[in-house]
């Protein structure tokens, strides 16, 4: 045998196992009858705690802990299904300040409407300072006066030029 390895007999079958001395206390499949055995010699992880469907081995420290478990409590790594915690809330906040922006976003019906009803959308760019879309109320405020002041302008010249003959 190597010089550097752990020689025990499974608990079930009385097999002979030898492993090096880095599986000390992590737990292990007997190769004979498949059951689970805490390799002695280590510190153990969790007393003497099999391997079960409510159970399984962390992949960092190799304690045996609850399958329900998202962090290991030994070493605190995360061995959750999905993503860490901290990386859905991340990408949580980063969806919610896209969607925040895009709610106060003039959109192409705030356009139209300041375009074709310059009042209207004055009234409307009001309304929406009033319930707290700052941007989206001050965008359809001053294209509402610069649509309006466009128009006024260019009535003014028509009528200027149908006056003159032209």
């Amino acid at each position: 045998m190597l010089e550097l390895s752990i020689e025990f007999n499974c608990e079930q079958c009385g097999r002979a196992i030898a492993l090096d001395t880095q599986h000390a206390g992590a737990a292990v499949r007997c190769p004979g009858c498949g059951h689970v055995v805490v390799v002695p010699g280590g510190a153990p992880a969790v007393a003497r705690e099999s391997l079960t469907r409510a159970t399984r081995a962390c992949p960092q420290c190799k304690a045996v802990v609850k399958r329900q478990d998202d962090t290991c409590p030994h070493c605190k790594a995360w061995i959750g299904n999905g993503p860490p915690p901290e990386l859905t809330a991340r990408r949580e906040r980063q969806r919610e300040h896209t969607v925040g922006r895009a709610a106060v976003r003039a959109t192409f019906a705030d356009y139209a409407l300041c375009t074709l009803l310059p009042p209207v959308g004055l009234l409307v760019g009001v309304v929406f300072l009033v319930r707290g879309l700052d941007r989206r109320g001050w965008v359809m405020l001053l294209y509402s006066l610069a649509t309006g002041a466009l128009a006024a302008a260019l009535v003014e010249r028509y009528d200027l030029v149908a006056r003159l003959g032209g």
